[in-house]
């Protein structure tokens, strides 16, 4: 779970789409497991209340975290 924050907060830092070979350097984890993290997290974001945030994944163009920043800060501040 500390890795998927990691990885969550780190998609937060980013104002638009990063390839997954991006996060997965910086995290020194494979893309494999970075694409199994954001379906953690996307199944676990889906069940906030009131809030519409998730990872979009866009072919070519690469990985964002997509909603209203200000319902992902008390998420990572954990």
């Amino acid at each position: 779970m500390e890795r998927q924050i990691k990885l969550l907060k780190l998609l937060f830092s980013q104002s638009e789409f990063k390839p997954a070979a991006f996060f997965s350097s910086k995290l020194s984890i494979s893309t494999k497991t970075v694409y199994y993290d954001i379906e953690k997290l996307n199944g676990q974001l889906i069940t906030v209340p009131n809030t519409d945030i998730r990872i979009e994944k866009s072919p070519r163009k690469g990985l964002m975290l997509v909603g209203e920043k200000t319902d992902v800060e008390p998420i990572i501040a954990i």
